[in-house]
């Protein structure tokens, strides 16, 4: 919905701050719906805090040419500030987790994390089969 696509662009817009490199957000609400919505969609959970959007998990698929399997590429993980060390990262990771077990897709969760945020969302352990997070 449109107003979902306007919470993740909001999303994209800060993430792209904390980022340094607001310059480079190059999409809009209009394509975001399209892709959201589209035969080979994105998928995007949100989780919000009292009724406000907090965050959201940014994903597409993937396909391993070796294991003949689809996989979930984590395009972007975003927690507003002020929702912080509340949980939320890692439950939307756990989700996306149990996403990927029922798509036959737990060998392969792809994720690229900024140095700063890799660990305080993933912390000392290892993304595997089914991204064991503690």
């Amino acid at each position: 919905c449109s107003t979902d696509a306007s919470i993740v662009y909001g999303f994209i817009k800060a993430l792209a701050q904390i980022e340094c490199e607001p310059e480079s957000v190059q999409t809009n609400e209009e394509v975001i719906t399209a892709q959201l919505w589209a035969e080979h969609p994105l998928f995007c959970d949100m989780v919000f805090v009292n009724d406000h959007p907090a965050g959201m998990d940014l994903c597409n698929f993937r396909y391993s040419t070796w294991t003949g399997k689809r996989s979930i590429h984590f395009e972007d993980l975003y927690i507003n500030p002020k929702y912080r060390r509340l949980g939320l990262a890692k439950g939307l990771i756990r989700k996306l987790c149990a996403i990927a077990q029922t798509l036959n897709a737990p060998d392969r969760l792809e994720c690229s994390l900024l140095e700063p945020t890799s660990y305080s969302v993933v912390g000392p352990n290892r993304c595997q089969n089914g991204l064991d997070i503690g």
